[in-house]
């Protein structure tokens, strides 16, 4: 018989949305992750995810929890046994004028990272549906694992066909061994000549024009300054900087 070895992740889950008010709304989901990979283990996970949001009158806010909680059993050495525990939270709110032509959003945004990832307890929060271009950035200088961000983003709608915006990030790291904020090039040393944690600030601009419903263009110019930490893990220390044009057509 064909020695068959199972490689891909099975999701079982359910998501559901409670509406109780304008004000008051939740999102209540439970997924359980069988058989994936990470770290150089085999992982089943269960991640409860509770989500408060709602809005009061030009107000909108949002707070979510998200655990990892689980075991781990080695991919190479299957003697090898771990568990998993870790979490992500965002806080959120907003404010939109009468005519929503202006929006604003501030946010605070925290996941786990792991304090020890040499032995088998795996706590850095792993990230399942990437979304840090839309959260920290064009630029995705770093991933949602092992980091806290503050972020700004300020949407005008100048006309019908024009908008524009801002976006701006603030972020560290949690812990400074921990590779999974996908900043470090290679192994991490034990000395990084810094007790810093900072990854850095960074910043976008963008314009959008509407041309009709099937064609749309965006210009944007995007920056992002290292921090001291950044720096000593990659290297990097210049600022940098893109511009972006985009065309969005629907055949």
């Amino acid at each position: 018989a064909a020695n068959f070895d199972w490689n891909h992740p099975l999701l079982l889950a359910t998501f559901n949305t409670f509406n109780f008010s304008k004000a008051v709304n939740l999102d209540a989901n439970l997924p359980l992750i069988i058989d994936q990979f990470n770290s150089g283990f085999r992982t089943t996970v269960l991640m409860p995810d509770l989500r408060f949001f709602g809005r009061v009158s030009n107000i909108r806010y949002s707070a979510e929890m998200i655990l990892q909680t689980g075991s781990a059993v080695g991919i190479l050495d299957e003697t090898i046994e771990g568990k998993v525990n870790a979490f992500a939270a965002e806080i959120s709110a907003g404010y939109s004028t009468d005519d929503n032509k202006i929006n604003i959003d501030l946010a605070y945004y925290r996941s786990s990272g792991d304090d020890d990832p040499t032995d088998t307890d795996i706590k850095s929060y792993n990230v399942l549906w990437q979304n840090e271009h839309r959260r920290f950035g064009y630029i995705d200088a770093f991933k949602g694992s092992n980091v806290q961000a503050t972020t700004l983003h300020i949407d005008w709608m100048i006309g019908r066909l024009v908008s524009t915006g801002i976006h701006g990030v603030m972020a560290n790291v949690l812990e400074q061994k921990d590779r999974s904020t996908g900043i470090a090039t290679g192994p991490i040393p034990s000395d990084l000549g810094t007790s810093s944690t900072s990854i850095g600030m960074g910043g976008d601009w963008y314009l959008n024009y509407y041309h009709s419903q099937n064609l749309n263009f965006q210009f944007s110019a995007s920056a992002f300054s290292p921090g001291d930490y950044y720096t000593a893990v990659s290297g990097l220390d210049k600022t940098m900087i893109r511009l972006y044009l985009v065309m969005a057509l629907r055949i």
